[in-house]
């Protein structure tokens, strides 16, 4: 699924499931996407990536068994809010946040990632993580 250049998604009771690449991609500035209920799993890159201006905002989703990341977040104006989500099983990391995104992380599972369970790298990156379980 993608949502990209001023796009609106929303999508609820959903399964995104074996994609060859990224599960749900929002993509460039005014992309807009808000994603309740869904799991999203078993997909060949990242379960959900957030680039360059795009907004989302995930509830009550599960991110399992990616290859690399539950959740990525890349770009100036990137922005996610992950709120009452699990983010388990991933190849690389439960999320990360690098290239001046920002996630919001609130009463989140991260745990059984090969890797870390939360990613932040370069400058004006930013993650705020509250009443999460990160572990293992």
């Amino acid at each position: 699924l993608v949502c990209q250049s001023g796009g609106r998604l929303a999508l609820q009771r959903c399964t995104v499931t074996d994609n060859a690449a990224v599960g749900i991609l929002a993509h460039r500035l005014g992309a807009e996407c808000r994603v309740s209920e869904c799991e999203v799993s078993n997909n060949g890159e990242m379960g959900v990536a957030v680039q360059d201006g795009a907004v989302m905002v995930l509830e009550q989703c599960n991110a399992s068994g990616n290859k690399q990341a539950g959740v990525y977040v890349d770009g100036p104006g990137a922005a996610v809010r992950l709120r009452d989500c699990k983010l388990v099983l991933s190849g690389l990391r439960g999320f990360g946040v690098q290239g001046g995104g920002s996630c919001d992380v609130l009463k989140c599972v991260i745990k059984a990632n090969t890797q870390e369970g939360v990613f932040v790298s370069g400058r004006q990156s930013r993650c705020t993580v509250e009443r999460a379980d990160v572990c293992g």
